[in-house]
């Protein structure tokens, strides 16, 4: 396809997507739609996504480096993430290591995913936070250099930097182990590793609720909401009051945490939490809770329009966020006639909204919803040289979801 045609097209089909959202017509879709004029992005048809995102594994810069190796990885057709797995795990900084173990851990029915995590939980030079959740995916028994190495960490050394290896192995089996964790994380003895805080909220383990609960006020300030999402996914009660408590903090940045935490935990509770904080429509986190309630229940998609074409960035992100779990939640009852095209109508303002972040989150929704007729979109964004490394890096991302989408079964790409 000439890509200048492709790039009209997209155009086109955006421009007819924000004058069709309420309040969108002026003011938001005038600025995107003046940016993606630039000539340069005629200049050549839309790259392959993955070579886009190779260029950018090479990048000097750890965080983007970590964010394209993390796609390479998930979509790798070759086994443990092909040579792109084995140059994430071996890369010298823990952030790429991390977001290998993300793409990775939906891959752990591989041979191969399985030899590449257990030579990564080995190795007692990286950081224990990183090898011993690559430890906490294995299954056992796990090799004796694994339990060795994972052993020492928690044994040896201050315990803050021992405790995602007292949880491996207490989940071994070790009754010493489990004591050293539930005594760390009782006295907030926790690093800030969103990654492995998280990973607490599956482990099977005799009193960790307890010791949990014990360590939330005094671990550190920059730890607690991660803990908090612990509780709220494990279900303890004190995990919910705190967040409750902090639904009517002074600080409207507390509040709006409060309400993104409950959203990531469906429960009758935190939905009842989220109703009330709802009743709260002239704060911004009051209408995050409205989105996030009628993404629950199947309400009205005007609220999800409307919230997008007001001026707070958090709700106008949050608009485009919910959107898609509410469309999958009314196409699954039978009543969700004519929601794609609104929603898709949404996603392409979002998608050349001013605003980066605003256009990474509409690409992640835009492959999330396998919505293709805004691939045009996609592609000029992957063409644009001059846009964000992130946003290029969001749109090869979306451009892997919507070809595997569009792919034959046996065809489409792993993971």
């Amino acid at each position: 396809m000439n890509h200048s045609r492709a790039f009209v097209r997209a155009v086109g089909l955006v421009g007819l997507t924000a004058s069709s959202l309420p309040g969108c017509g002026g003011h938001r879709s005038a600025a995107p739609l003046a940016a993606w004029t630039d000539p340069t992005i005629g200049r050549g048809i839309a790259p392959e996504p993955l070579a886009v995102l190779e260029h950018y594994a090479a990048d000097v810069d750890g965080p983007t480096r970590a964010a394209a190796l993390e796609v390479l990885v998930r979509a790798a057709a070759a086994p443990g993430g092909g040579p792109h797995g084995v140059a994430a795990l071996w890369d010298p900084e823990p952030w790429v290591q991390r977001a290998a173990l993300r793409a990775l851990e939906g891959r752990t029915a591989e041979a191969e995913t399985l030899a590449r995590l257990t030579t990564l939980a080995a190795r007692a030079e990286v950081d224990p936070y990183v090898r011993c959740r690559a430890a906490l995916l294995l299954p056992t028994p796990v090799a004796e250099s694994v339990a060795t190495t994972t052993r020492t960490s928690w044994t040896q050394g201050p315990r803050w930097r021992g405790v995602p290896c007292a949880a491996a192995d207490a989940v071994w089996g070790s009754a010493a182990a489990l004591e050293r964790l539930q005594g760390a994380l009782a006295d907030g003895e926790l690093a800030l590793d969103p990654d492995f805080v998280s990973s607490l909220a599956s482990l099977p383990l005799e009193g960790l609720d307890t010791a949990l609960v014990a360590g939330f006020e005094t671990a550190d300030e920059l730890v607690r909401p991660a803990l908090s999402r612990v509780l709220l996914a494990r279900g303890v009660d004190a995990g919910l009051a705190a967040v409750r408590a902090d639904l009517d903090h002074t600080d409207p940045m507390v509040r709006m945490e409060s309400v993104l935490l409950l959203a990531e935990v469906e429960r009758p509770e935190t939905t009842q939490l989220l109703q009330r904080a709802a009743g709260a429509q002239d704060r911004p986190e009051g209408q995050v809770a409205a989105l996030v309630v009628a993404a629950r229940t199947g309400g009205n998609f005007r609220d999800f329009e409307e919230a997008y074409a007001g001026d707070n960035r958090d709700v106008r992100q949050a608009a485009v966020r919910y959107s898609v779990p509410w469309l999958r939640r009314v196409e699954a009852s039978g009543t969700g006639r004519g929601g794609r095209k609104r929603l898709e109508r949404l996603l392409g303002a979002a998608l050349v909204d001013p605003d980066p972040s605003t256009r990474i989150e509409a690409l992640a929704q835009v492959g999330r919803s396998g919505s293709t007729s805004l691939r045009p979109v996609v592609d000029a964004l992957l063409a644009d040289t001059e846009v964000e490394d992130s946003v290029r890096i969001a749109a090869a991302e979306a451009r892997v979801a919507l070809d595997a989408t569009a792919a034959p079964p046996r065809e489409r790409v792993d993971g």
